[in-house]
């Protein structure tokens, strides 16, 4: 910095002695000359930067996973009807009538019913001793269920709720799954032995269940099937190539080829089970 002054005022020196020698036009362009002059900053020497080095704490595997095959199942019948299913939705929405709202309505409400087992049953994994599946789940529902299958390659489920509602079934691998909910049935144990109402079981060991509410979805040929049936009143969907019909009460809303007819029925106990 000391230098840097010095240096400077030297420079000033020699122009106050230089320029009232010179004539007027001589002088103003010595000191342009002198003040236009570029100086050179001074630069910081760089600093290195590290290169980073990858450090590997070992390789990833994957954890192992048994899918629950009712949850496969399950999960297959949703992709399979959705496309169908929401092109109907949108169709009943345009009808903009008292008849198409209600079954709109209802046709949510026929999902909401099939979910019971995608909260419960679907989400069980494969028990400690490898035999079935079995566990206790939280979230959506919370309860604890078990699945095993049987020797005739089909699973029997059961699960009961954390307030004690019960639902059990049966599954037959890729094609079809029955289930109830309601409350297990009372057995003739003494009543110093009350019914375990926490039991993935039921109370006399047998998976009995005092419907409420039954549902059944079908994998077919052509597509899908399902139905539901709650305090006397059923609903049935049905998926065949492009065409979906829905049956609720005594009226059958049917789309195919992007046009949608209200009709109606009587609902039978042919018509309403796949």
């Amino acid at each position: 910095m000391k230098r840097r002054q010095i240096a400077l005022r030297l420079i000033l020196l020699f122009v106050c002695t230089a320029i009232p020698l010179m004539g007027g036009c001589e002088r103003l362009d010595k000191i342009n000359e002198i003040f236009s002059a570029p100086t050179l900053a001074p630069t910081a020497a760089p600093i290195p930067v590290p290169t980073p080095v990858a450090t590997f704490a070992g390789e990833t595997t994957a954890t192992p996973f048994s899918v629950n095959p009712l949850y496969s199942f399950y999960h297959a019948f949703l992709e399979g009807s959705r496309a169908s299913s929401d092109a109907l939705s949108r169709a009943l929405a345009q009808h903009n009538t008292a008849a198409s709202l209600e079954i709109s309505l209802a046709l949510s409400a026929h999902f909401a019913a099939l979910s019971d087992i995608g909260a419960t049953v679907c989400r069980l994994f494969p028990a400690d001793d490898g035999n079935g599946y079995s566990g206790t789940v939280e979230g959506a529902a919370q309860g604890s269920g078990t699945m095993s299958a049987s020797d005739g390659g089909t699973y029997a489920f059961t699960f009961t709720y954390s307030d004690g509602t019960a639902l059990a079934g049966a599954y037959a691998p890729d094609a079809r799954v029955d289930f109830s909910i309601g409350e297990w049935m009372q057995s003739s144990a003494p009543a110093s032995q009350p019914p375990d109402f926490s039991s993935p079981i039921s109370p006399d060991g047998q998976a009995s269940v005092d419907a409420d509410r039954t549902c059944a979805i079908e994998k077919t040929a052509e597509g899908w099937t399902s139905t539901v049936e709650e305090d006397g009143v059923a609903s049935s969907l049905t998926i065949a190539g492009d065409a979906v019909a829905f049956v609720y009460g005594a009226v059958r809303a049917r789309l195919e080829g992007g046009t949608l007819t209200l009709e109606s029925v009587v609902l039978t106990e042919a018509t309403a089970a796949p």
